[in-house]
């Protein structure tokens, strides 16, 4: 190979970049950089969103009750409409959304879970949606972090309380929903 004196100082550079100070990287402070160059998360969501929705559950002796329905297939929505079932939730890397009580002054911090739920129909059976709270008790710390996260905050505002409260909320949206008494032979009888 016959190279030019440049290509072979190149090569030798290349070859040796850990040698010369000017290629060892080094960590930058805040002093440095200023902290308005450091990057900062202003708002993180992330959404959950069925078209439609059918929840069901299979009990011991085989037979199967429908907890949650929507009204109407994914096929008949029309495109562009609001989905059955959506879930808006903050995950707590993110800042927290601000509760104000203007009468008394106090401030604290949430991470809420939005669950906005249209056109759906609900069965009124209590020992069903207790078993699928159960359930989501069982999966729900394999869904947060793995290095737990306190339950229960100071309010920002006054900072001297001793008072905690909670750090997860949960706001539910029903629009054009419908209750239902489960289908019960015993019930049935029972209103002849």
């Amino acid at each position: 190979l016959s190279l030019t004196e440049a290509q072979h100082e190149c090569l030798h550079r290349l070859a040796s970049a850990a040698q010369e100070p000017a290629h060892v990287p080094r960590k930058l402070t805040v002093e440095e950089v200023g902290p308005q160059c450091l990057s900062r998360t202003l708002r993180s969501l992330q959404r959950m969103q069925w078209p439609s929705v059918l929840l069901s559950l299979r009990s011991g002796e085989g037979c199967t009750t429908e907890l949650l329905r929507s009204r109407g297939g994914a096929c008949e929505r029309p495109l562009g409409a609001a989905p059955a079932m959506a879930f808006a939730w903050r995950p707590r890397s993110a800042p927290a959304l601000a509760l104000e009580a203007a009468s008394s002054g106090w401030v604290s911090h949430t991470w809420p879970m939005q669950v906005h739920i249209d056109g759906t129909t609900f069965a009124a059976d209590s020992a069903a949606w207790t078993a699928v709270k159960s359930c989501y008790d069982r999966c729900k710390p394999s869904l947060s972090s793995k290095c737990p996260l306190p339950t229960l905050l100071a309010p920002s505002v006054p900072r001297d309380s001793s008072r905690r409260f909670p750090t997860e909320s949960m706001f539910v949206e029903l629009i054009g929903c419908e209750v239902v008494e489960p289908q019960r032979e015993r019930t049935l009888l029972e209103e002849r």
